[in-house]
């Protein structure tokens, strides 16, 4: 799989994103045909090599013909109208309707209009539709099935950070460095947080190509560039499921013991994952206990707020992390006990195991006075004979 890492470290527009796939191997004439299917005269597409300090890179400009322009182009919403005209795989003009729509929304609330009315506010309309469907095509033509980007870099203050580009970047990872020019425009930030499947760290790639896309920005502190990798990931080939965690981390060595159960118990209802406690010796010989939590990116902050309200620590380590998981789903199922939940997990080899729901079996053994061991081992045997008269078909 062939992915695409933009690189935001001077935030992103149109224009860079265009320039930066074609320093990266995207032939200017493939995407100019490709392009033709745009139902919309009036522009041209120059390609040339600049430098920005020291480095070279591609900008690109959509150069627009006012003469040529459609006179029924009114609004930004009339380009939806040419998009639905215009001749393009139907899955890459769904990518470009659902980053069109997203741009289109966001400038309509920034504006206090409805998107129908949304007049184009310091936007050529040609340039913007043409960076869009150019990003799209031209991600296609460079065989890209997946999209990483990086926190995008901004501007501060209402210039530096227009409204239409915070409403965009909602959700997505950003931070600034005081520069008050803007660095991600509407456009850049519609296209990278609608294609993007991922925003983190640079991903482990075999890397095949690098560009450098230059935006119009001189800047007095930077580069205004924006990179991209493109290449294959470097993984372990397997069959089983997998997605990205954060790790909470931190050591511990001056809370009272009696605090730890009601810890694990606020972090598991704040939407933990997991939650683990491991004795280690730190500095000067001193026992402590090392407080690891896994989260995904929506509870990660609640949960690191939590662990800074409960706690005596002074500070947190913080990790992205891969994580490979079996096929696994829950099911209730009937045993000589009743009706129990299971856990079953599909192996890479094919085999299939199921687990019975601890709490389930722990009230069973209240009830009836059986040793929690004879109860979990019996389940796990009526468990085992469920599963093999399901097969595959679970």
């Amino acid at each position: 799989m062939r992915i695409a890492y933009f690189d935001g470290f001077s935030g992103a527009s149109g224009d860079m994103i265009l320039g930066a796939l074609v320093d990266a191997g995207l032939h200017l004439e493939d995407l100019k045909k490709s392009l033709s299917g745009l139902a919309m005269k009036g522009y041209t597409l120059k390609a040339r090599t600049v430098h920005k300090g020291d480095l070279r890179a591609t900008k690109v400009d959509v150069l627009t013909d006012s003469a040529s322009i459609p006179g029924g182009l009114k609004t930004l919403a009339d380009l939806e109208r040419i998009l639905h005209r215009s001749r393009f795989a139907e899955p890459l003009l769904q990518k470009g309707l659902k980053v069109l729509k997203r741009l289109i929304q966001a400038e309509a609330k920034a504006h206090g209009v409805s998107p129908g009315r949304l007049r184009p506010h310091g936007m050529d309309p040609v340039d913007t539709l043409v960076d869009i469907m150019g990003a799209v095509v031209g991600l296609h033509l460079l065989g890209v099935q997946q999209v990483v980007s990086s926190p995008i870099h901004v501007g501060s203050g209402i210039k530096g950070l227009p409204a239409a580009t915070a409403e965009l970047l909602k959700e997505a990872p950003l931070y600034s460095s005081g520069i008050t020019q803007e660095l991600a425009t509407p456009t850049g930030a519609a296209i990278i947080t609608t294609l993007t499947e991922d925003f983190s760290p640079t991903p482990l790639l075999t890397l095949h190509s690098i560009g450098y896309g230059a935006g119009t920005v001189d800047l007095a502190q930077g580069l205004n560039l924006l990179r991209v990798l493109i290449g294959e990931p470097l993984a372990i080939h397997h069959p089983y499921q997998t997605d990205r965690v954060i790790e909470l981390e931190t050591n511990i060595d001056d809370l009272s013991p009696q605090i730890y159960e009601h810890l694990m118990e606020s972090l598991l209802a704040a939407g933990a994952l997991d939650v683990y406690f491991t004795p280690i010796v730190m500095k000067k010989g001193r026992p402590a206990t090392q407080v690891s939590v896994l989260a995904t990116r929506t509870h990660a902050n609640d949960l690191l707020n939590l662990l800074f309200q409960e706690t005596t620590t002074l500070g947190i380590r913080i990790r992205e992390l891969a994580r490979a998981k079996l096929l696994r789903i829950e099911r209730t199922i009937s045993t000589s006990f009743g009706k129990i939940r299971v856990k079953i997990t599909e192996r890479g080899t094919g085999r299939m195991d199921a687990a019975p729901e601890y709490k389930d079996c722990k009230e069973i053994a209240q009830r009836t006075g059986l040793p929690l061991r004879t109860v979990l081992d019996q389940i796990k045997a009526e468990a085992r004979n469920v599963v093999r008269s399901l097969g595959r078909k679970y």
